[in-house]
């Protein structure tokens, strides 16, 4: 390994300028793209093949081709005053048709034949014409609200619709000012909602909330970091490296977004959480390594930024890989919005690291004597020796300096060291071979010959350890009594949060993933009290025809027809269903159907009524019945929200209701091959399913890739069975703990108007959240474990190699999980309570990982085990003794 450190140092050294100038145009490309990023992200996605949702969509859009690619927004207006009907006010309708008109002429501007918008449909347009049978649907029971429908294109740019949406919120509020205008002001509310509207507020959420993590989390991260490092100056480079690396994958999501993809809303959010923990994080790991070699160890900067390269990166590395490879498993699902969350995240990763490792090492050897100095006075000293022409005198190790440790992930590399050359003549870098580099001394008594590092006095390096955070813990961690009984009380502690995991209950709730203050909200939900709860987004059941069907205009198909219907009403009441044969609570035979068809004559408000039900059947007709008439489907309002916590149910009910019905067996290849529901939250639901059934398959192979990775880091089979269960334990106790909160509502007195809306837990929450904490928690193992071996390997007995490794490495663990934390803090301030959750897990499993599981638990398992832990690989014999 030697040989690729000394090939790597070669190169950031020779290339720094090259570099430096390469991440400057990508972050300034970057700054100019990688926004626009956040404008083409989608909550919309197509089911996966293998679900019936996939099946129907496939039968649909053969059936159905002039059906696809519409959208419905709604407009309501409403009365505050009681005595006022919508449907005889005069501001109302002047509202109405200002409204329209603008509609129509901003259609014609965008698409070129006004096809943009496919239809406008509300009280006050359809009252005076031939479909005025149609118009009280578009006013609510009791009078004080009307809606204004208008379908839509959406296959067109993935701006047309959310500039459509902005548009239509402008143009509401010009048509309120010309009603007032026109007829005298009235009181009255007005708003915009519908599924793409709903997505539309969550993409300024989004926004929002990466603002928030810009004004809270970072300066938070960054103080976190700046206490530990002690140095302002040295943060330049964190916040350069941050910078590069989110605006660098959001420029690289940008053209996925725009032209490939449908990139999920909730990615630019994760993304931006990593990009924030992990540039601080790997900051963190190098800039420690850097300042430790120059305050302990007395090298010159560049002697340092060597060092650093030689260790310190191939920690970040490993930790960078490992988490890439636990994002990446969900690439491995059938669902390209799952698909978009794990390869954004892996993008912004990959930057991540790419930045850390060439970035940061080449600014530093760039300007080794600016951050090579940690404090104001020393900089200045320095400056004044060179301006005189004198050599800077060395900054020597203070006895009071608090030395910054980290792991290794090359065991023998860190206590003691061969004799070092220049490489390729550069001054003051150096080449090291296997057994090269110390990695952590601890302080001075650490002293550096010119054949290789030796620790002289353990005494002087005991001492140095017992400054650290974790230092009087691990007397009772490495005693075989007290490390038993650690580890039962924490087990018997996080054991019944745990348990709540099998109560755990997934739902396909959609509104989860909508800001809870959303205007468009509101509004949903206020438009599902006062008309049919199904109407902004009715289910169908599609009749699939058979081979050489003839027309749905048959006998035999009305008989099935009003057979299906019937079969229907055991899940939905009668008036909730519209089909050939059942409209507005009214049955319709063949030919009445025939004759409504047929009808020609003058409708509108003084036409008979024959004329009203003819034009009523031809609208629905219309709506139900493919261009060819050679299929049909039954429309279904639910008494529900279609979206919400009740659809799943209702669903597998219908779905069982049409399969087991025998009045439809006799239809059965002659009127129709097959039945399906679509529509509603039909995707979202069977996309969970098959998730769900995947998951635990994606997650045992992602588990497998990591577990092997582990074993060859640590050449041992003992390691990994270990780790399953300290990644099992704090995932499982966060998840309990998690559905307490936001599923049983233990705690919704502290917070209930935002916890008591959850009746489960989104299905997208636990397949984002445990991929990542299990890449995070066994990052953090590395670190620790990595620190106890290689003072074993260096000869240290088990029981100082676990307390001088716990003491070193835990501090760097925790603040790192302290920054993490922070970093995943902003997801608890967002709107959408699907993040609102994810975020919680995450901070509480890491915060809980780094806290206790890895520097107490994780060297209590490995003091019990002793030299087990390394099996089948072999630890040499104790010869540094150091008395406790």
């Amino acid at each position: 390994m030697a040989g690729v450190g000394d090939a790597y140092v070669w190169f950031v050294t020779k290339a720094r300028y090259g570099i430096i100038l390469f991440w400057l145009a990508a972050l300034g490309v970057g700054i100019v793209y990688g926004p626009q990023y956040l404008n083409y992200t989608s909550g919309h996605f197509k089911p996966p093949p293998g679900t019936q949702a996939y099946t129907s969509s496939q039968a649909y859009e053969t059936l159905f081709p002039a059906a696809q690619n519409k959208g419905t927004l709604i407009v309501m207006v409403s009365s505050s005053d009681e005595a006022v009907r919508v449907d005889t006010s005069p501001w109302v309708k002047t509202f109405t048709v200002e409204l329209a008109e603008a509609i129509e002429q901003y259609s014609a501007s965008h698409s070129g034949d006004g096809k943009f918008v496919h239809s406008i449909a509300g009280f006050w347009l359809l009252v005076g014409g031939n479909y005025t049978g149609l118009a009280e649907q578009y006013v609510s029971p009791s009078g004080e609200s009307t809606i204004i429908s208008i379908s839509y294109a959406t296959n067109l740019d993935k701006r047309v619709v959310p500039d459509f949406i902005d548009f239509l919120e402008t143009a509401s509020g010009h048509a309120a000012v010309t009603a007032s205008a026109a007829v005298g002001h009235g009181a009255f509310s007005y708003g915009v909602t519908g599924q793409d509207a709903l997505w539309k507020a969550g993409e300024k959420a989004t926004k929002q909330s990466l603002a928030r993590m810009d004004t809270v989390a970072l300066p938070l991260a960054l103080f976190i970091l700046a206490s530990y490092l002690r140095s302002i100056r040295i943060m330049i480079i964190p916040l350069i490296a941050l910078g590069t690396s989110m605006m660098t994958g959001f420029m690289i999501m940008y053209p996925v977004a725009r032209y490939k993809w449908t990139v999920a809303q909730v990615a630019p959010n994760i993304q931006g959480s990593l990009a924030l923990a992990l540039s601080i994080d790997y900051s963190l790991f190098l800039l420690t390594r850097f300042k430790e070699e120059i305050l302990v160890q007395g090298k010159d900067p560049v002697d340092a930024i060597s060092v650093m390269c030689r260790t310190a990166s191939r920690v970040v590395l490993v930790s960078g890989s490992t988490l890439t490879i636990a994002f990446l498993g969900l690439a491995f699902f059938p669902l390209a919005f799952l698909q978009s969350i794990g390869i954004g995240a892996a993008v912004t990763l990959f930057c991540t690291i790419s930045v850390n490792l060439t970035l940061t090492p080449a600014i530093l050897l760039t300007f080794p004597n600016f951050f090579g100095q940690f404090g104001v006075y020393d900089f200045i000293l320095v400056w004044w020796a060179r301006m005189r022409g004198q050599a800077p005198r060395s900054v020597a190790a203070s006895p009071e300096t608090r030395p910054l440790l980290m792991s290794d992930p090359e065991y023998s590399r860190s206590i003691q060291g061969t004799a070092t050359t220049p490489v390729n003549g550069e001054p003051g870098l150096f080449a090291v071979n296997a057994a090269a580099i110390g990695s952590d001394p601890l302080v001075a008594g650490e002293k550096v010959s010119k054949s290789k590092l030796v620790i002289e006095d353990p005494i002087a390096f005991k001492e140095g350890a017992s400054r650290m955070l974790w230092f009087s813990s691990s007397k009772y961690t490495a005693r075989t009594l007290s490390a038993a009984i650690i580890i039962v009380v924490v087990v018997a502690v996080l054991v019944p949060f745990a348990v709540q995991v099998k109560d755990l209950h997934i739902t396909a709730d959609s509104t989860q993933v909508f800001p809870r203050d959303a205007p468009a909200l509101k509004l949903f939900h206020a438009f599902q009290t006062l008309f049919p709860p199904g109407l902004i987004s009715p289910y169908h059941v599609l009749a699939v025809p058979p081979a050489h069907f003839g027309s749905v205009l048959t006998p035999q198909y009305f008989n099935f027809t009003a057979t299906l219907t019937q079969v229907l009403t055991k899940a939905v009441p009668l008036k909730d269903l519209t089909s050939l044969t059942m409209v507005n609570g009214v049955e319709v035979s063949l030919p009445e159907a025939a004759a409504y068809l047929s009808y020609k004559g003058p409708g509108g408000p003084g036409a008979s009524d024959f004329a009203k039900r003819a034009y009523v059947y031809q609208a629905n007709f219309g709506s139900l019945v493919n261009s060819a008439h050679s299929a049909a489907t039954v429309k279904v309002l639910t008494p529900f929200d279609p979206l919400g916590e009740e659809a799943k149910p209702w669903l597998s009910s219908v779905r069982a209701l049409l399969a087991s019905s025998h009045e439809l067996d006799s239809y059965r290849g002659t009127q129709y091959s097959a039945l399906y529901v679509l529509g509603g939250n039909t995707v979202v639901i069977d996309t969970m399913d098959r998730i769900f059934k995947l998951f635990p398959y994606v997650a045992l192979a992602t588990a497998v890739v990591i577990f092997a990775i582990v074993a060859i880091l640590y050449r041992s089979l003992v390691v990994p069975v270990r780790l399953l269960f300290t990644i099992a334990l704090p995932i499982g106790a966060t998840l309990g703990l998690a559905v307490m909160i936001f599923q049983k509502g233990n705690f919704d007195k502290l917070a209930e108007s935002v916890l008591s809306q959850s009746k489960g837990i989104y299905w997208l929450v636990p397949v984002m959240s445990i991929p990542i904490c299990m890449g995070l928690m066994l990052d953090y193992q590395i670190f620790i474990l990595s620190r106890i071996a290689e003072l074993r390997r260096a000869g240290f007995d088990h029981y100082s190699s676990v307390r001088l490794g716990v003491s070193s490495a835990g501090t760097v663990v925790s603040v790192a999980g302290v920054i993490m934390a922070v970093a995943f803090g902003s997801l608890l301030i967002a709107e959408e309570l699907l993040l609102m959750c994810l975020g919680f897990i995450l901070c509480f499993a890491v915060l809980l990982d780094t806290l206790l599981i890895r520097p107490v638990i994780v060297p209590a398992a490995v003091w019990l085990s002793g030299d087990i832990n390394w099996w089948p690989s072999r630890m040499p014999e104790p010869h540094v003794v150091i008395p406790w």
